[in-house]
């Protein structure tokens, strides 16, 4: 997750370092880490190198000269301005959208996370129509671009299966925090069970319960019952996971 290697920028917990964030390439490089989340929130948004075809570029120099990809972009963006949102918020959102999925296919970008907790929860009925409405209209520019969309909900394990069926887009997939549903309370086997062959992409990091985020193993969850079900759905085959982003903090 991009920002781990770096100072806090203005202390947050997880936002884009946008004044030093070339640096973590060449940090990436000398850990053999291979891949960078990266991330687009409502911080200075319109300065994000992800926003403009010349820093998107310099992005793509990075890539090359350090050989750490970038195939997973996390838009905490949608926290403040929900994905849900209609009218002319609606209608920003998507042009938003769609110039993340132009730029990040040009890096490499495979996967796009949405989320929609805490302060954008789906809880109601009307938010998730509408975010299925809105998902569907940028249905063709994420096929043409092969980019799916990762999406992180607080929702319950049948709820949550349930808004995927009703979507029934072939490019939704779900993106897991671990450390999210333990701090909900949240049964691990019924999540897995209720949409494991979704997830595409997960968070590790740990919580207290009803919580904040600790560091790993000062949390709630039980990191092994996590990893043996993990596991169990990838030998099966009923899982194909390829990012997995460990926060210790």
């Amino acid at each position: 997750m991009q920002g781990r290697l770096l100072p806090k920028y203005k202390r947050l917990y997880q936002s884009h370092p946008y004044f030093n964030w070339k640096k973590e390439f060449k940090i990436a490089k000398q850990l053999q880490l291979k891949h960078i989340e990266f991330i687009f929130d409502n911080n200075l948004p319109h300065h994000n190198p992800l926003m403009s075809e010349k820093s998107n570029n310099e992005i793509l120099k990075f890539i090359k000269q350090y050989k750490v990809r970038i195939e997973n972009l996390c838009v905490d963006y949608f926290m403040e301005k929900p994905f849900y949102l209609s009218g002319q918020e609606s209608f920003e959102n998507i042009e938003t959208i769609k110039i993340l999925i132009e730029n990040g296919s040009k890096l490499g970008v495979k996967n796009i996370v949405i989320p929609c907790v805490d302060s954008s929860s789906l809880n109601s009925s009307l938010k998730k129509k509408n975010l299925i409405k809105n998902l569907t209209l940028i249905g063709k520019f994420l096929e043409k671009k092969k980019i799916s969309i990762s999406l992180e909900a607080d929702l319950s394990p049948i709820n949550f299966k349930r808004l995927l069926k009703d979507a029934n887009l072939p490019y939704l997939k779900v993106n897991y925090d671990v450390g999210n549903s333990a701090s909900l309370g949240y049964d691990i086997n019924e999540e897995f069970d209720s949409y494991g062959s979704f997830i595409s992409t997960i968070h590790i990091k740990d919580r207290l319960l009803n919580g904040k985020s600790v560091y790993l193993g000062n949390g709630i969850l039980i990191l092994i019952n996590f990893l043996i079900k993990l596991m169990n759905l990838i030998l099966k085959g009923h899982i194909q996971c390829k990012f997995i982003e460990i926060m210790m903090d």
